[in-house]
């Protein structure tokens, strides 16, 4: 991507730079263009003799475009002179004749007589030189500032408090210090290639330059459409800018990008990055007793990070009240309510903390052993954006690029793509599992009867009548016949609603995982703090008796299952029984750490806990009179009391009688019949315990063994709960227990409900378990699934579990295509075993992983067409990123953002470039270096002073570059550059920028950019202070011309009338996951924009529900936002936050104002409605089509009036007759016209203007 143009195509190499700077030869070397009005400006050209006076005739681009005339880099450079006197109104340009011998200080004087004394051909107008531009080899004056030599522009450039003075005996320019700001009077640009202008290749790269600037000022697309954009570099400061500390802190963040794309923030974690941290901490002879006092007193400019700092950790809910110094700060009577600063725990204390810690409380914790790369840098960043702000051209929230902050975005969207691709995968997966899933039944409860019994009789058998025996039947209720967990049999959706348990086990350490670990979790609002008080209303409250009405309610709703407050944890859970609750109490903001995973918890089998039906009434009754006494107590009953009475169930199978004789036949009646088949009289029961111990789990398989009847959930789950095709199955069960009775026939009969998927889906921590312990605050144990799987029930009956791949674990793409080719083997091996066609399935996960262009595949079984398969370079390139260390990562942007070949595959950069490039590095004449070796940390963040040179480097400097006879060429070996800021070469391993593109946009303003060459530790602090000089005497002027009006003042604009907010789509969700952007614009009383005018604007908006970002607070000391409106144009945008409502954002100036509602919502859904469900494919039918916004609920948001985008999937199915769609009232309509091609057509709606425009698909 090169970093100038979407049209790499071309091979011209340049360097240009625009800096601010300041002004004679004979009048045979001078050419001027035009005749001018009495007063107006000058630009002189300084042009390389040897390259103005050469008489190669050059192609550069002429073929491509004929418009272009000139074949000589003469007429090139007169070509471009007119252009810039064109560009710029009122300039006259100068076309100087330079030679390579000339003098630095005669070149100097020349300017100099221009800026003072104006146009020599003109004496009767007033000129003045207003700026530079060097072409080729010109000499270029050497500075000298306290002992440091190096290029600069000023000599050049400033006249009028001159900071250099040329000294004829040492021939440099040398530092005068009593002008401590330097500043420069005109701007100026040099133009050279990277090769010499001697050489063919030179020459060629000079012709395409000028070729590709006379294009822009023709309008050619090509070369005059491009952002107001800046790549600014500074890479010796960035290095000396970074802490050590910080930079150890984004090597956690570095190294745990897996757990921040899955929100796996646990004591585990923080407890492993504060011992690496104390680890530290004793490698440099610290201890906690140090860090304090170094704290407290002062200590640092950096302190070291203190994990406890800015976090509610003593659950007061107040923050760091008190900063560390031992002072009651807030004067609230106490000091130290936070950890704070103040101290360290010891490593006991640390290990006691950390298993009382709520993971859902370490994100901020964690958080201080975590840091971006941008994070890692004192007051650089800052520095920065205040020279890029102060041009005057750039925002630095939307035209800055610097590699610090790349570097940040390019991490972000690593790991962020990662778990794209994952969730990509686990998509497909789930969709293959669900061809191969059976569904299964939701059970009320199941029946057990003996439906015949045979008895032995010598070496045979013989079948026992029902006229003597009798042949009984027990029932089982699933969930005691009451609810699954507070959910009637018929609520119940998904098997997941049937298991308490969240999370998995960690893996063992010997299965050569190497994942971060597990947690398996039993959720439960038992475990949740905030339930100490039943979120319904007391039916009859009161001013005494309302939260004890409530905690009666809580018994009687969500039978006992939340936190009583009166109550240790431990009781609250005992005196539970979610199977009675009358709503949901699986709740993932209650959550407690589990070591051990019942059988079937974790798939379908989890929706069968029965119990047998006479004990299952007994308990319900215990239950209830247990919950009517809990409600009913007093508030002084002990909590041993309490649990002494709580009731308990049965785990075993009992000796329920099955099959014996008839209660109350005559003995005589007995023998007679048993005589008769030729039976001793005798004992002949068979009890519940005797079937079940006999039952074989597999009947295909005797050898799997049978059923225990101690084991009471491996029964519930694996015979009750089996899945019949009829609901019934029939067994005829040996006894070979049983001296009498020989063998009984058994039919289980199933009472079905309904039917739901046997899928369960093992992806914690969800969004939604992470939001609602969040809220909970307290809740002790996050769960987590690592690695993520998924288990169903197969056509044959059997549970599988398919672990889902994971891109964070593969080296490469090549390991991670291999690894989907062997779960692809799984799933095809699993639809073989169930008779269904292998062949389908087995490039279904391969196939997703495609070049990156854009091909879509057709797979029969994604039913989401939404869904982009997984670029296979962008996986690459993301792979190659997590490995690479900060110098490599430099290295590896730069040759991707500079090479129009390559793709850095960063949002938004690999399509527009930069129109200017700023580069400060050390290195030499064909490469830069890139170093940033942390190990040590520099004595101070900030910026150090130039370091005391070597004796070799010394003598170096001390070398003066001679002023005639020899060229003074700034790149030459013999000059040493180190303190050079403003030289930059480009590297030769780089396959540079072909084209050096349309520079010249925005030269009718007043261009600057940076005064480089001044030593390191007041470089930013004097361009600081001239660009605010600066800025303040372009508004003093624009105030003097009435252009611009001060609140100061109290002064409003005349002529603002209104204020007009617009946004495309005001729709947001509470989860944050949303934006939306806003303009604004300033009109008057004709409704035009007042684009000559500037004019401070207040925002004011609810900040509980959303906030703004992309515009700057000017005065935080003023109520709302105090934001300047320039040209009458401002953008910024909105995110919600997790209440829903309608945010009202006002924007003011004086007496006008204006106001937008943003609506924060649940869940915000486009869906798109047609009358006509199928058509002939005729190339002709209308198909109207509506087009409606609906909230969580399917309801119409009529207040919605926004923009939505329609796209098809594949557009030779139709078209469509409107690209966008003004929403009105919540909807729109357009039409849809088929074309003559059969199939499904599938439609996409997407919110937030054109998808360039950061469109998003709801």
């Amino acid at each position: 991507m090169s970093i100038f143009s979407r049209k790499a195509r071309y091979g011209a190499l340049l360097l240009l730079f625009l800096i601010l700077v300041s002004p004679g030869l004979s009048n045979s070397y001078v050419s001027a263009f035009g005749a001018f009005p009495d007063r107006y400006d000058l630009v002189a050209i300084l042009v390389d003799k040897a390259v103005y006076r050469g008489t190669d005739n050059l192609d550069g681009f002429r073929r491509e475009f004929p418009i272009l005339r000139g074949i000589t880099l003469k007429a090139r450079v007169d070509r471009y002179a007119i252009d810039l006197q064109q560009a710029l109104s009122s300039t006259r340009a100068l076309v100087i004749q330079v030679d390579r011998t000339t003098k630095t200080e005669d070149i100097a004087k020349v300017l100099e007589r221009l800026y003072f004394d104006g146009d020599p051909d003109t004496a009767r107008s007033i000129s003045k030189l207003v700026g530079v531009v060097a072409i080729g080899e010109v000499p270029l004056p050497v500075v000298n500032k306290n002992g440091s030599r190096f290029v600069s522009m000023f000599p050049y450039t400033d006249f009028e408090k001159r900071v250099y003075f040329f000294n004829p005996k040492s021939g440099d320019f040398e530092y005068d210090a009593k002008n401590p700001i330097p500043q420069s009077e005109v701007w100026h640009g040099v133009i050279r290639p990277p090769v010499s202008v001697d050489t063919q290749e030179g020459k060629i790269m000079l012709a395409k330059y000028f070729d590709k600037n006379h294009l822009y000022h023709t309008g050619d697309p090509e070369f005059s459409t491009f952002g107001e954009k800046i790549f600014f570099n500074d890479f010796v400061h960035e290095q000396k800018g970074i802490q050590a500390e910080k930079f150890g802190h984004y090597e956690n963040y570095s190294a745990h990008f897996e757990d921040i794309a899955y929100l796996r923030y646990t004591r585990e974690l923080f407890e492993s990055l504060f011992s690496k941290f104390q680890e530290k901490l004793e490698d440099q002879g610290l201890d906690a007793e140090t860090l304090k006092n170094e704290t407290v007193t002062g200590g640092p400019e950096t302190p070291l990070p203190q994990p406890f700092l800015n976090v509610d950790d003593d659950g007061d809910s107040r923050r760091d009240e008190d900063p560390a110094d031992g002072r009651d700060n807030d004067g609230d009577g106490a000091i130290d309510e936070d950890m704070g600063r103040i101290e360290l725990p010891s490593r006991e204390d640390q290990q006691k903390a950390a298993e009382l810690l709520p993971d859902i409380k370490t994100k901020d914790l964690i958080g201080a052993y975590f840091a971006e790369y941008n994070e890692v840098f004192s007051n650089f960043i800052g520095q920065v954006n205040d020279v890029v702000s102060y041009t005057g051209r750039y925002e630095t929230t939307k035209n800055l690029d610097t590699m610090m902050n790349l570097i940040s975005a390019k991490d972000k969207e690593t790991w962020a793509y990662l778990r794209e691709v994952n969730d990509a995968v686990e998509y497909h997966i789930d969709q293959l599992v669900a061809r191969m899933q059976t569904d299964v039944p939701i059970i009320d409860s199941v029946t057990l009867t003996v439906k015949d019994a045979w008895a032995r009789l010598g070496d045979g058998e013989v079948k026992l009548p029902g006229t003597i025996f009798e042949f009984n039947s027990v029932t089982y209720k699933n969930f005691f016949g009451k609810s699954i967990y507070g959910l009637s049999f018929e609520e119940v959706e998904t098997v997941q609603q049937c298991s308490p348990f969240r999370g998995s086990l960690p893996v063992s350490a010997d299965s050569g995982e190497s994942a971060p670990p597990a947690k398996l979790t039993e959720i439960n609002r038992v475990y949740h703090p905030k339930t100490a008080r039943s979120d319904h209303a007391p039916e009859e409250p009161g001013p005494e008796g309302s939260a004890r009405a409530q905690a009666k309610r809580g018994y009687e709703i969500h039978a006992g299952c939340f936190a009583d407050g009166r109550e240790a944890q431990d009781t609250n859970a005992q005196r539970c029984f979610p199977h009675q609750a009358e709503e949901q109490v699986l709740h993932p903001g209650g959550s407690e750490l589990r070591t051990e995973l019942p059988d079937g918890a974790d798939d379908f089998r989890s929706c069968y806990q029965f119990a047998e039906g006479g004990e299952a009434d007994q308990f319900n009754g215990k239950v209830s009179d247990y919950m009517g006494h809990l409600k009913n107590r007093d508030d002084d009953q002990t909590p041993e009391s309490i649990r002494r009475d709580i009731p308990t169930q049965r785990t075993t199978v009992p000796s329920k009688k099955m099959f014996g004789m008839i209660a109350g036949l005559a003995q005589a009646v007995i023998d007679l019949a048993l005589n008769t088949l030729g039976l001793p009289s005798g004992n002949f029961d068979v009890s519940l315990r005797d079937i079940i111990s006999n039952i074989p789990k597999n009947p295909r398989d005797p050898a799997e063994g049978f059923f225990d009847p101690d084991n009471l959930v491996d029964i519930n789950r694996n015979l009750f709960g089996q899945v019949l095709g009829e609901g019934k199955i029939t067994y005829d069960i040996d006894l070979p227990g049983n001296p009498r009775v020989k063998r009984v026939r058994v039919e289980l009969a199933q009472h079905i409900v309904k039917h739901v998927p046997s899928t369960f889906e093992h992806k914690e921590p969800t969004n939604q378990t992470v939001s609602l312990q969040a809220v909970a605050e307290g809740t002790s144990v996050l769960p987590i699934d690592n690695p993520r799987y998924i288990t169903f029930r197969d056509r044959r009956g059997v549970v599988q579990k398919i672990t889902y791949p994971n891109a964070f674990q593969a080296e490469n793409v090549a390991i991670f295509a291999e690894a989907l080719t062997q779960k692809e083997g799984q799933i095809a091996g699993i639809a073989e075993q169930n008779r269904q066609n292998a062949q389908t399935f087995r490039s279904a996960l391969t196939s997703v992983l495609r070049p990156g262009d854009d091909r879509r595949v057709e797979v029969p079984y994604q039913r989401d067409p939404a869904l982009r398969e997984i670029d296979r370079d962008k996986l690459e390139d993301a792979m190659t990123w997590r490995e690479l260390t900060v110098e490599q990562k430099h290295t590896y942007l730069l040759r991707r953002l500079l090479n129009p070949a390559e793709k850095s595959f960063l949002s938004g950069k690999d399509e527009d470039g930069y129109e200017l490039l700023t580069i400060n590095a050390t290195g030499n004449a064909t490469a830069i270096d890139v170093d940033f070796n942390v190990e040590v940390p520099p004595e101070s963040p900030e910026f150090d002073s130039a370091e005391t040179p070597t004796d070799d480097v010394a003598e170096k400097r001390q070398k003066k570059s001679s002023s005639a006879g020899q060229r003074n060429f700034p790149f030459s070996e013999g000059l040493d550059t180190s303190a050079a800021y403003d030289i930059w070469q480009p590297p030769g391993q780089f396959p540079w920028f072909e084209e050096m593109q349309n520079w010249f946009d925005g030269l009718q303003e007043t261009v600057e950019s940076f005064p480089f060459g001044e030593n390191a530790d007041d470089f930013y602090t004097q361009l600081r202070e001239k660009q605010e000089q600066d800025r303040k005497t372009l508004k003093q002027g624009l105030a003097e011309e009435g252009k611009i009006t001060f609140l100061e003042d109290q002064e409003l604009s005349v002529r603002l009338k209104a204020i007009e907010m617009v946004s495309d789509f005001p729709v947001l969700k509470t989860s944050g996951s949303t934006i939306t952007a806003v303009a604004l614009l300033l009109k008057d009383a004709e409704q035009k924009i007042l684009e000559d005018e500037v004019v401070q604007v207040t925002l004011e908006y609810p900040d509980d529900t959303i906030e703004l970002f992309g515009v700057k607070d000017e005065d935080p000391e003023v109520p709302g936002v105090q934001a300047t409106v320039f040209a009458g144009r401002a953008q910024f945008g909105v995110k919600s936050k997790i209440k829903s409502g309608t945010a009202v954002i006002k924007a003011k100036a004086g007496s006008v104002e204006s106001s937008l509602p943003v609506f924060v919502v649940l869940e915000v859904r486009l869906l798109i409605e047609r009358e006509i469900q199928s058509v002939v494919a005729d190339g002709s039918t209308a198909v109207p089509l509506l087009i409606k916004v609906v909230d969580e609920t399917g309801d119409l948001l009529r207040q919605v009036n926004g923009r939505v985008r329609l796209t098809l999937a594949d557009d030779s199915f139709g078209t469509l007759r409107d690209e966008y769609i003004d929403l009105a009232g919540g909807q729109g309509r357009t039409i849809f016209t088929v074309a003559n091609k059969a199939g499904v057509a599938t439609i996409l709606a997407l919110t937030g203007g054109p998808a360039d425009q950061g469109g998003q698909a709801l």
